[in-house]
């Protein structure tokens, strides 16, 4: 039995604003009607998030990601995971967070 799943919330950094492209990681939990919570568990790193070199795109929207990606135009931009849960059960989607977040801890705001 499976009580959540943690995946990503998109293909890659936090979007800038009216830079969004792709948004299948997340409107697929919408279409099934499942409870999902993003949550940051990081921030882009100039010195570790860089470009990786010989990187070869699997598809169009794969290379159009990889290009817009720049560490610099990144910097600070969240990273994130998301928490799906079964339906009707979003109170325990929350706890769960509330869990994960009390265990290794997650930076910025407490979120529950």
């Amino acid at each position: 039995e499976v009580d959540v799943i943690l995946c990503p919330a998109g293909p890659g950094a936090a979007p800038q604003l009216d830079g969004a492209r792709y948004w299948g990681y997340t409107a697929v939990w919408n279409l099934l009607d499942y409870p999902a919570v993003v949550f940051p568990v990081s921030r882009v790193d100039v010195e570790v998030d860089g470009v990786e070199a010989g990187y070869v795109p699997r598809s169009r929207v794969d290379r159009e990601n990889f290009e817009s990606y720049s560490p610099e135009k990144y910097a600070g931009a969240p990273i994130s995971l998301q928490l799906v849960g079964r339906r009707y059960e979003d109170e325990k989607l929350l706890e769960t967070l509330e869990f994960i977040q009390e265990k290794i801890g997650l930076p910025f705001a407490k979120f529950v």
